[in-house]
């Protein structure tokens, strides 16, 4: 629709479509890197959820949920899963409604708990080596993405620490029930819960440590969570 709407508009100011042909093929030319890490994303967030990885990483980060510290818990970890896999929808999806569920669980406000998976998800992509719109910067601008990240947490330092002890505040002076989620319980019928599953996720923060090219570290993961998805798992190739 967009595209459509773009073209028309430079019918109106008199281009040819010959023209508006050549335009678009140098704009998908600039962005085919993008285009590629949108796809590759599809393929983290989809076998990462047939591995178990995603299932193995939230079993464990709720082991370390308490109801007087939930809100800086959520925020932490939804920030930590939108690192990992570089989608602020996945890590919503995924992250971001076990914790909703898990307050509700606990009668803490929603209002809240909303807010600290917002906040969580999208700070958290921002500073993802894997993240699409991180990488269209770096395309458009022409620059580093390891050195674009480092400035940006050089200047998120502050309003991190400030959204962190806000929710920690708020957090403790909200009144819990005594309600708790079984999350392990309700992944083990699915999933084989096995340390090993979390591999993919690590790979990621390795080689983005080593600052290995961020298309290769996708793939590498991708191809990690095939194998556990069909080894340890059990899913056919189909």
């Amino acid at each position: 629709g967009g595209y459509l709407i773009f073209c028309a508009y430079g019918l109106i100011r008199k281009h040819s479509l010959a023209e508006l042909g050549k335009m678009s093929l140098s704009g998908v030319k600039t962005v085919r890197n993008i285009l590629m890490i949108f796809g590759l994303i599809g393929f983290i967030t989809a076998l990462w959820r047939a591995s178990g990885t995603i299932a193995v990483i939230v079993c464990w980060s709720s082991k370390l949920v308490s109801p007087s510290a939930f809100l800086v818990i959520a925020f932490l970890l939804n920030c930590m899963v939108s690192i990992l896999t570089g989608t602020s929808f996945g890590t919503g999806a995924t992250m971001g409604v076990i914790c909703m569920a898990m307050g509700r669980a606990m009668e803490l406000d929603p209002f809240w708990i909303g807010g600290a998976i917002l906040s969580g998800i999208y700070f958290g992509d921002r500073c993802s080596p894997v993240s699409s719109s991180a990488n269209l910067v770096c395309v458009l601008t022409k620059t580093d993405i390891y050195e674009n990240i480092r400035e940006m947490i050089k200047t998120s330092l502050v309003p991190f620490a400030a959204t962190c002890i806000l929710y920690y505040i708020v957090g403790r002076s909200m009144s819990a029930g005594s309600g708790r989620m079984d999350v392990e319980g309700l992944f083990s019928n699915s999933f084989v819960l096995h340390w090993s599953a979390v591999i993919p996720a690590a790979i990621i923060l390795v080689l983005s440590a080593f600052r290995v090219e961020v298309k290769k570290t996708m793939l590498i993961s991708i191809v990690l969570a095939a194998f556990l998805s069909v080894v340890l798992q059990g899913r056919s190739f189909g």
